[in-house]
């Protein structure tokens, strides 16, 4: 945590860096309520200005794109120096206790639990919402844990940035496991912030002519041919199995409805059998001048050709 410090011919002014420094010391430090008590009986002012970049984002951005979020102690008279002095080094004594500022309070006479949720947001509200990401919609995540385990949960906002989660039951197991939740989901909303603000830090390398072709580019779906979108297993499965049956038939021949019959014979007898016929039609076909062999010989091919099938 770095700071320095400017003397003027009467006051004093002094920058305190809050860089790498988690949300809810941050917040705890950025309270005007901590202020006034810092400040009482005397002209000393106090104020923050710059951004929360996420500690694990300090690599990517300078101090000139992105400035950090800094204190700034400010004195206008002589008589206030040695106030001054000592309300710098209070701080810099309160930004390492903070660190615990968010641990639970238990509660045994009234059987209850108060858990605090911090998170300082530099990004507008339209960009990332807070109590959206931490409460949910209508309080959603809230009532999940209260619905799970059958307590009592109320919410307030008592300063900026710094949420109060109130938890009554009558089993402090209860109690517990809800606070644990609760907890989760400060991480979580921390983690999106994150998130969102890596997004913000992108963009700003990328630049907005270079941003407007790649939203342009990943726009078009012809420009990714092999890109499908998304299916439930089951769906593609099905959809699959229906272009393999559409190929099969496509590659299959059409049969004749009226070689059916003819399927109904292995292929030996039904090739014996139109031998035999060929041969008799060939060889023994009589003569159209004598109509008794003319029967005679059809009878016999058809007592031939009936006794093949059978």
């Amino acid at each position: 945590m770095a700071s320095f410090s400017i003397s003027g011919s009467t006051g004093k002014q002094q920058f305190i860096s809050l860089r790498g420094l988690s949300h809810e010391v941050c917040v705890a430090a950025t309270q005007p309520e901590y202020w006034q008590q810092l400040t009482k009986y005397s002209s000393i002012s106090i104020t923050y200005n710059g951004n929360y970049v996420p500690v694990e984002l300090e690599s990517f951005c300078n101090d000139e794109d992105e400035p950090r979020l800094h204190l700034i102690i400010k004195s206008q008279y002589e008589q206030d120096n040695k106030q001054f002095d000592i309300i710098c080094t209070r701080i810099h004594y309160d930004l390492i206790s903070f660190e615990n500022n968010d641990r639970p309070i238990y509660d045994s006479d009234k059987n209850q639990v108060i858990v605090f949720g911090s998170l300082f947001n530099s990004l507008p509200n339209d960009i990332f919402d807070t109590e959206r990401y931490l409460l949910g919609q209508r309080n959603c995540n809230i009532k999940k844990i209260r619905n799970s385990l059958a307590c009592s949960i109320s919410v307030d906002q008592s300063m900026p940035h710094r949420y109060r989660f109130t938890i009554y039951h009558e089993k402090q197991t209860i109690m517990d496991l809800a606070a644990v939740q609760i907890q989760s989901l400060v991480r979580q909303a921390q983690n999106h912030y994150i998130m969102i603000y890596a997004t913000k830090i992108g963009r700003t390398l990328i630049g907005p002519t270079e941003h407007m072709e790649t939203s342009i580019l990943s726009s078009n779906p012809e420009t990714f041919p092999s890109f499908t979108s998304f299916q439930p297993f089951v769906k593609r499965k099905r959809l699959e199995d229906e272009e393999q049956a559409t190929t099969i038939d496509r590659n299959q021949p059409i049969i004749d409805s009226d070689q059916s019959d003819d399927e109904t014979i292995p292929d030996e007898r039904r090739y014996n059998s139109e031998a035999f016929i060929s041969s008799s039609t060939l060889n023994n076909s009589p003569t159209l001048d004598d109509p008794d062999k003319i029967s005679s010989h059809l009878s016999s091919l058809l007592d031939n050709i009936f006794h093949v099938k059978l």
